[in-house]
């Protein structure tokens, strides 16, 4: 895109070369997408487009989004919220929407980010486009996992892995097949939170989605350590803990080991709960096999 950029003319065009680099770089190096978002604002006032400002806006919203830097992202997907509005592209409110919800869901304002997704969830289901609704009703199951609501999580997680099932989207199967996982763990379903985490695994091995294999492989090790199973619990911590480090993840990397450090005391735990279990089994044998032989030296 770079070197389609330096032979850009000054034209709509560019600005959706500017458009398409400010949104690669949000995830990467946030500060080089908002330089990018700039120059499609400048630009598209120059050309007096209005659609550019609003996409310029957009991007500027993800980029400070990305930075944690959620009043300003706010306040620029609020700009392109009433471009969008004014060019009657509902396709693009709805995203606008979804990622005004999705910032409110990282402050924890639950019923505000609720409230932006279902009004991005029901544009998308008036426009049929089902990408986007199972995405949207993906991103409300989470919501409702963040608040422990397991009935509702459960209803947007399988309605949303049904429509991508209906698409043959791997990735998204692959997403929610996980998340539907941490539910089933929580419910203390660990067969079918394995087959879950396990289903994830695989497609993800497929893609060579390594961020998410090494996601999976600590869910995997999480189940096994709440079954008891530690020695797989620690094989798969230790696979995923391996896998971030590659990645240079140091977040995950962090996860990894605290994940680690929990079976190694839950062991500790156990082992002491065994031991003075043990020792209240033999008190009254050893107090009997005392009593045996007194009288057996009488």
């Amino acid at each position: 895109m770079l070197v389609a950029l330096s032979k850009a003319p000054m034209d709509t065009g560019r600005i959706q070369l500017l458009d398409n680099l400010s949104y690669e770089y949000y995830h990467v190096n946030p500060d080089e997408g908002i330089r990018y978002a700039n120059e499609v604002l400048s630009l598209s006032r120059e050309l007096k487009w209005n659609k550019g400002l609003a996409k310029g806006y957009s991007d500027l919203g993800i980029n400070y989004e990305s930075k944690s830097e959620h009043a300003k992202a706010l306040v620029y997907y609020a700009h392109a919220s009433k471009i969008y509005q004014q060019l009657g592209d509902r396709s693009s409110m709805a995203g606008n929407a979804a990622s005004i919800g999705l910032v409110y869901m990282a402050e924890s304002d639950y019923p505000r980010a609720l409230e932006y997704l279902f009004r991005a969830l029901n544009i998308y289901e008036d426009l049929g486009d089902k990408q986007n609704i199972a995405s949207t009703r993906g991103n409300i199951g989470d919501i409702f996992l963040a608040q422990k609501n397991y009935p509702k999580t459960l209803e947007y997680y399988n309605s949303a892995l049904a429509i991508c099932n209906s698409l043959n989207d791997r990735e998204g199967i692959a997403r929610l097949s996980a998340n539907i996982g941490i539910v089933q763990d929580a419910y203390g379903q660990y067969h079918k939170a394995l087959e879950s985490h396990t289903r994830a695994y695989r497609i993800n091995k497929e893609l060579g989605n390594n961020y998410a294999i090494q996601i999976n492989l600590a869910n995997i090790g999480y189940v096994y350590n709440h079954i008891g199973n530690y020695d797989s619990a620690l094989e798969y911590q230790f696979m995923a803990l391996q896998l971030s480090g590659q990645l240079g993840d140091k977040s995950s990397t962090a996860i990894n080991l605290g994940n680690i450090g929990e079976t190694y005391f839950t062991m500790a735990v156990a082992d002491s709960l065994m031991q003075k279990n043990v020792q209240r089994i033999l008190m009254p044998l050893q107090n009997t096999w005392t009593r045996l032989l007194v009288f057996a030296g009488k």
